[in-house]
């Protein structure tokens, strides 16, 4: 059987502030609009920047270049509480999808910032529950996450650490793959700390982080200094050749999650990470 998939946004917008905005319109007031600073202005080839990386997204900064943008509620179909082993509420901000996402544990946590850096998701949602018959058990149950790729596929995370995992949580992937259908998701996939490494959390926090900034400009002014080229960088590099200096690097760590750069497979993020330049985006 498969369901109809409808499925109710909410789409009351608010605002998300940069965390730097105010510090921004207090310098434009002193020094006027911001400007970019010239190409030529490189600093030294062997510069090394403060880009505080790692820092955990609601951390401090010291860019103050960011923009406003508005950020849509989550669409959790149910609220999440803390109740079970290693639980915690956390709400999440995703800068690249503008969607509020909510979690109720630190391994929630550390797969929706995976998630949220990946470059292939078109949109992801959490606890969302399969529209099926009412007699169906399925109706009684929530996925963690549902992710929907720039293809349309879906895919339904249940995620639980090692030693909660029972038999009732694999028969309950298999009640909502076989009553929920495809048109809920294409692949349902239980997922546990022992499926994340360290080092791909960190490099998810630092991307994340830095889509924070919402540096449009020094972005732009990234693309643009890579585009077409091809071939490998890093971001040190691109700070030195593009005159940002820390703002191209963090715009440069923001771009992975569009795909414009991408680093080796479990290579941990810093400024001398080597980076595949791929194809502009937004191109496509």
């Amino acid at each position: 059987m498969r369901s109809s998939g409808r499925e109710i946004f909410v789409w009351s917008r608010v605002v998300y502030c940069h965390r730097h905005l105010l510090a921004e319109e207090l310098r434009k007031s002193y020094l006027g609009l911001a400007a970019l600073p010239p190409r030529d202005s490189s600093p030294a080839a062997d510069a090394s920047f403060d880009i505080e990386a790692g820092a955990a997204p609601g951390g401090s900064s010291r860019i103050a270049f960011g923009k406003a943008i508005d950020i849509r509620p989550s669409v959790a179909m149910r609220k999440v509480s803390a109740r079970k082993r290693g639980s915690k509420i956390v709400r999440l901000v995703d800068p690249f999808r503008k969607r509020e996402i909510q979690a109720e544990s630190g391994l929630e946590e550390a797969v929706a910032l995976i998630l949220i850096a990946r470059s292939d998701l078109r949109e992801i949602r959490e606890q969302q529950r399969p529209d099926v018959a009412a007699s169906s058990k399925a109706r009684r149950y929530f996925v963690d996450f549902l992710t929907v790729d720039r293809d349309g596929r879906k895919v339904a995370y249940e995620v639980k650490y090692a030693q909660d995992v029972e038999a009732a949580t694999k028969e309950r992937l298999e009640i909502l793959a076989r009553d929920a259908g495809d048109s809920f998701a294409a692949e349902f996939r239980l997922v546990t700390e022992k499926d994340l490494s360290a080092v791909a959390i960190e490099n998810a926090r630092l991307i994340v982080d830095c889509g924070s900034d919402a540096d449009l400009d020094a972005q732009d002014v990234v693309r643009d200094s890579v585009v077409g080229q091809g071939g490998h960088t890093t971001a040190r590099r691109i700070g030195v050749e593009t005159g940002l200096g820390a703002r191209g690097v963090r715009a440069a760590f923001a771009l992975i999650q569009s795909g414009l750069f991408k680093p080796a497979r479990g290579a941990p993020l810093d400024q001398d990470t080597v980076l595949a330049i791929g194809r502009d985006p937004r191109a496509s």
